[in-house]
């Protein structure tokens, strides 16, 4: 499988930059009662969407890709904790705990009337959400996708199962076809998967911080590897 995508404009944030970028400043456009629903997981997410070029989505149709491994699961672990302890569990707990919450409240916030597609593929997140992106971008029924993915570190009764460094990141990205000549693409990829499949290392970072941080760079190619499958990307503009 292969295909290509153009990354118009793109916006990451990880462990290293928290604190030096105040989850704060990042959604310092949305209303103080706005503000006050959010968890740092929904912080990073929609501060993230909030940091892209709005003007690349201007008179476009577009869509919305979601992607998380975890999701909001320091929420999850508080309700898993009142459940443990006999107590009652909170209904807007409940409800913003799920997977889709946050893509939602983005939706609703910003009064973005826009399909949404929320994901959870394990390792293979990024894959999949990208994946999702040209399906939906080769259709011709949009012109952009916007895709975020983002993770926290696991609660620490749970980080003894983890499989991959635990950071607190976000990506968000434009995509578009690499055919749209009226954009000037930073970015156009190819993406292939790899006929032989080599697994990933326990302690390697989550594949959204490899491929954003390699984004950034000038190497020419990437080699990223899930729980079932390894890709190559490869730089055509450089």
């Amino acid at each position: 499988m292969r295909f290509e995508l153009a990354v118009d404009d793109s916006f990451f944030i990880s462990s290293t930059q928290i604190g030096k970028i105040e989850l704060k400043d990042l959604i310092s456009t949305l209303k103080p009662i706005q503000k006050r629903r959010l968890s740092n997981f929904s912080k990073l997410a929609i501060g993230a969407l909030l940091n892209l070029d709005e003007r690349l989505l201007e008179d476009e149709d577009w869509e919305l890709v979601f992607a998380s491994r975890h999701g909001d699961f320091h929420k999850t672990s508080e309700l898993l904790t009142s459940l443990a302890n006999k107590e009652s569990l909170s209904p807007s707990g409940f409800s913003l705990s799920v997977h889709n919450a946050v893509a939602g409240m983005y939706s609703i916030f910003m009064q973005k009337k826009v399909p949404i597609t929320s994901i959870a593929a394990g390792k293979e997140g990024l894959f999949a959400a990208l994946t999702d992106a040209y399906i939906r971008l080769s259709s011709k029924q949009v012109n952009k996708v916007v895709v975020v993915l983002v993770d926290q570190s696991l609660p620490e009764p749970f980080q003894q199962y983890s499989d991959e460094q635990q950071n607190d990141y976000a990506l968000a990205m434009v995509l578009s076809n690499i055919e749209d000549t009226h954009t000037a693409h930073p970015h156009t990829l190819s993406f292939t998967r790899d006929v032989q499949f080599t697994a990933s290392n326990g302690d390697s970072p989550a594949i959204p911080i490899e491929f954003a941080k390699w984004l950034k760079t000038s190497q020419a190619q990437l080699h990223l590897s899930g729980q079932k499958q390894s890709w190559t990307v490869e730089r055509l503009n450089s």
